[in-house]
């Protein structure tokens, strides 16, 4: 049996909490690299792009809501959405 203070110390971060909310929102799932692990490969699922005005319909309940911030990746490309840039502004 080892001794107490020979052990490995294991040194846990200390997480705070967020301040400001944020919404996390997959505005598309179309991709245009090919990893293996990714599961937008799936060939199960339909690729597509999340119309125009449902993403801003949840702007607006995000604004209404108080949250000011929206994380558009998740597991895509946001940027190959064609109205990204209208999203965006």
């Amino acid at each position: 049996m080892r001794a107490p203070f020979l052990a490995r110390r294991l040194n846990v971060p200390e997480f705070t909490q967020v301040t400001t909310p944020a919404v996390l929102c997959a505005i598309s799932n179309i991709c245009n690299i090919n990893c293996r692990i990714c599961e937008t490969q799936d060939a199960h699922v339909a690729k597509g792009n999340m119309d125009y005005s449902l993403a801003k319909s949840i702007i607006d309940q995000c604004k209404g809501r108080g949250i000011n911030t929206m994380i558009l990746h998740h597991v895509n490309e946001p940027l190959l959405h064609p109205n990204i840039f209208d999203i965006l502004l």
